[in-house]
């Protein structure tokens, strides 16, 4: 982190290219484009970034030359950073995600993927085996391609998981210059016997587990079939993952349920495994009531994220080990000042199958019905391209947002359930990304000074 000595800035820098905070008594500034925070040291300073967030043109009793010249120096910062593209040629990793299947043993209360009730049957092995042929054939540049098991509850399914690891297993073995790993999503519910956790193991299998936090806040939406409670039965997964010290990680879905943030995020760090989280996403197959939040939830969402960033940021600084891998992360892209172009993976690294073979960009579009190819025809790249997620500066509705490459544009799917209605709107996943990009920032420097 820099401190500014000199005394003033800019003549003016435009309030998409920077993000005012306070941490204490001290106020900083983050910019834009070459991601840099620093401290505000002085009185005009201060007056000149204040005047900036109001779309002035002139900073009240600084001279307009000492403006113009600081405001040349922060935008000749900001366009020193060379921002562009990223070929889908240069991946080095790939993910094919097979949806297994639609059939699952649980009914959460916000899942789209247990909608479709009808839909209960098994990818069959030759897709499975074309989608991985493909993949091949797409990438053919990539060093390492995962495959990803999902669903509905792909453990319903343990025969054809271990059908095509052999089958990966014999596509790879020719291919030395080459790797592979495999993923899976689950429940937890049918992680119960010794051979499934060998089987894990051997084959190097990272497992991400779906939990939603302390048994109140998980039973309020992740139940069974017959409406009862799942969290000790997911529980007891885990503790079976740990005791056969399988690679896992854990999953929350935060919905507009949770009243008490902190409880979630203080439960999850005394389980001492990595986590990730993600906020519902809204969806017209499911009551909005349990995938969208209220102004006013929104509002005290963004109050309990500040107790969770302060209670991860102490944490730090007293030399103990975070557990959630989404807030290390965020602040590696502080530390190391990473330009984020893109927000999701969608359509470019990443693709997911179904069990009629057709190719959708990721699985939370699946339910969208955005189809983009078959196995028997490939992807259809015109398709493909309209639905992938789109390089940063040519989305629009983010060029007057500050945090734009920390957040790269956000979840695609996200960003296709809301309607853009006019120019001024700010969807829910905007505001959530926000809120946790500025909280971040103030953890980041709480933990830098």
């Amino acid at each position: 982190m820099m401190c500014f000595i000199i005394v003033q800035i800019m003549n003016m820098i435009k309030r998409n290219n920077f993000k005012l905070f306070d941490v204490g008594e001290s106020l900083y500034v983050f910019l834009t484009g070459s991601q840099q925070v620093m401290k505000v040291t002085n009185s005009q300073m201060s007056r000149y970034f204040n005047a900036a967030m109001k779309g002035m043109d002139s900073v009240p009793d600084m001279d307009e030359n000492i403006a113009a010249e600081l405001t040349k120096e922060l935008i000749e910062l900001r366009d020193s950073v060379v921002i562009k593209d990223t070929p889908s040629s240069e991946f080095e990793q790939v993910m094919l995600t097979l949806n297994t299947t639609h059939g699952c043993n649980m009914a959460c209360r916000y899942c789209f993927a247990s909608t479709d009730n009808d839909r209960r049957k098994v990818m069959p092995a030759k897709v499975a085996r074309k989608s991985v042929e493909n993949l091949l054939m797409q990438y053919p540049e990539a060093k390492r391609y995962m495959i990803y098991f999902f669903g509905g509850e792909p453990l319903l399914h343990k025969l054809f998981i271990k059908d095509t690891v052999a089958m990966v297993k014999e596509v790879f073995k020719d291919k030395q210059d080459k790797s592979f790993g495999f993923l899976i999503n689950t429940n937890g519910l049918l992680i119960n016997n010794d051979d499934l956790l060998e089987f894990f193991k051997k084959n190097n299998f990272n497992v991400t587990v779906s939990i939603d936090g302390p048994e109140e806040i998980n039973d309020s939406n992740r139940v069974l079939l017959n409406g009862s409670g799942s969290f000790k039965m997911i529980m007891r997964g885990i503790e079976a993952l740990k005791k056969a010290k399988v690679n896992f990680n854990l999953r929350a879905t935060i919905s507009p349920m949770v009243k008490n943030l902190l409880e979630v995020f203080r439960f999850f760090e005394s389980l001492e495994a990595p986590y990730a989280y993600s906020f519902t996403i809204i969806t017209d197959k499911k009551n909005k009531k349990e995938t969208k939040f209220t102004e006013e939830e929104l509002r005290a969402l963004g109050k309990q994220y500040a107790e969770v960033t302060d209670f991860l940021a102490d944490k730090v600084i007293n030399g103990e080990k975070v557990y959630c891998t989404d807030f290390i992360e965020r602040l590696s892209i502080l530390e190391h000042r990473w330009l984020r172009t893109h927000g999701c993976e969608a359509g470019r690294s990443a693709l997911i199958v179904d069990e009629n073979g057709d190719y959708y960009p990721c699985q939370n579009m699946l339910p969208m019905n955005v189809w983009i190819g078959n196995v028997e025809i490939g992807v259809d790249k015109e398709l493909a391209e309209g639905y992938r997620s789109q390089f940063i500066d040519d989305l629009w509705e983010c060029r007057k947002c500050w945090a734009r490459y920390l957040c790269g544009g956000g979840c695609q799917a996200d960003r296709r359930m809301y309607k853009w209605d006019f120019p001024d709107d700010t969807p829910q996943h905007c505001v959530i990304s926000l809120f946790e990009w500025e909280q971040t920032l103030k953890a980041f420097v709480k933990i830098k000074r």
